[in-house]
């Protein structure tokens, strides 16, 4: 092999590994952004569960929707 191969041969290597690197860390990105999302969600879902409680808890300190069939709550 002449020395113009090897040598395009390492470079060949070092960017099969630079790609292979890359891909890495964008799996690695991916898993994080969707970790994220998903706690993002959940708190979200939280949040509109407060509400719901915080609009009842409202409600019935007014004397409104006493009768649990008429809460959106009631499940």
């Amino acid at each position: 092999m002449s020395d113009t191969e090897e040598h395009l041969l390492n470079l060949l290597k070092i960017a099969w590994q630079n790609e292979w690197r890359l891909k890495s860390q964008l799996a690695e990105r991916d898993e994080e952004m969707e970790r994220q999302r998903n706690e993002m969600q959940r708190e979200i879902k939280r949040y509109e569960d407060l509400t719901k409680i915080y609009k009842r808890m409202f409600q019935i300190s007014n004397g409104e929707c006493v009768d649990e069939r008429d809460s959106d709550l009631s499940h």
